[in-house]
């Protein structure tokens, strides 16, 4: 299900960007017949402003904040010379059983004591019980008032920029989402919408889908997600092995995998990270201190071969030893 070498992403690039016209015309056939939607391919290109010819590095997450795995995604992105997009998905509704939804209601600090002993403690940056927002979408709830930004995703967004700066890829996915409903003949029976401050599903046929800002079922755009990773030009930066709430991605996942190799005879390319739950904390003194990835990043330079998770791991270690 994942690649796990360095050397294997690069022999498979090999063999697979010379052949994504053929590629993404299994792609476009199998989805023009399971979808009903035409040109996929090229909706996909269009989208995400993919270049031709250009592997690009994807790391999905419903909010994409400074956390040590987004910012070790941008060492690996340099060391690896492969650009990096970090797709959100902030429409996507709160559940408090999981953890990565959690972390960003309940976030992790990765903090330095007065000798720089390494420490994390957790702050909970809205009101009430976190099971309180069950079900909301995350870009619905709103944060107490010292923390910056109106919502969730707003606080978030202003730690990424303190070390991204403004020249960031994130691309929203929910609009992706609704132009595949809006262009498929095949659609779902029910989405679901956000309506009266709860999450509703509702027959396709009682809303307006050319106005409405609705959410299709995962079941539905899972396959259609992990075509994105067939032809080379994007490899799915992940990891599914987890317990408890992971599961059930993770079967989402393996389902998604086969469905998509044994319709076009190709399996997404997924690099395999790591799981840890380190790698949801917020390094503070990174964060505060732009140069500190440059710094992080001279440590790799060369140094990317071997087992991938091994390396992901040490580049996350990397940025929560980083003092200044």
């Amino acid at each position: 299900m994942y690649i796990t070498q360095t050397e294997t992403l690069g022999s498979m690039l090999r063999e697979r960007i010379p052949q994504q016209k053929e590629i993404c015309s299994k792609i476009d056939t199998w989805i023009l017949e399971e979808y009903g939607i035409p040109h996929f391919s090229a909706m996909r290109t269009s989208f995400f402003g993919l270049r031709s010819g250009e592997t690009t590095l994807v790391l999905c997450r419903q909010i994409p904040s400074a956390t040590v795995e987004n910012l070790a995604c941008r060492v690996i992105s340099e060391i690896l010379c492969l650009p990096v997009i970090y797709p959100s998905f902030v429409e996507d509704q709160f559940y408090c059983n999981n953890k990565e939804k959690k972390s960003y209601l309940h976030v992790l600090w990765a903090d330095r004591g007065k000798k720089e002993t390494l420490f994390f403690h957790g702050e909970r940056i809205v009101e009430g019980r976190l099971d309180d927002w069950n079900g909301v979408p995350l870009s619905n709830i709103q944060t107490v008032a010292r923390i910056p930004g109106v919502t969730v995703p707003d606080f978030h967004y202003f730690l990424r920029r303190k070390v991204f700066g403004e020249n960031d890829r994130i691309t929203e996915v929910s609009e992706f989402n609704r132009l595949c409903v809006r262009c498929a003949r095949k659609k779902p029976n029910e989405v679901f919408v956000y309506e009266e401050g709860k999450v509703h599903k509702r027959s396709i046929e009682e809303i307006d889908i050319s106005k409405s800002h609705f959410r299709p079922p995962a079941d539905w755009y899972y396959p259609l997600f992990h075509s994105w990773f067939l032809d080379g030009s994007m490899v799915m930066l992940e990891n599914y092995e987890d317990e408890g709430e992971g599961k059930g991605a993770q079967v989402l996942f393996e389902n998604a995998v086969r469905k998509t190799k044994g319709e076009t005879g190709f399996a997404p390319l997924v690099l395999k990270t790591s799981s840890h739950d380190r790698l949801l904390s917020l390094p503070r003194k990174v964060i505060e201190s732009p140069r500190a990835l440059q710094e992080v990043t001279k440590r790799f330079s060369g140094k990317v071969t071997g087992n991938f998770t091994f390396i992901f791991e040490s580049v996350a270690d990397a940025i929560l030893d980083w003092v200044p």
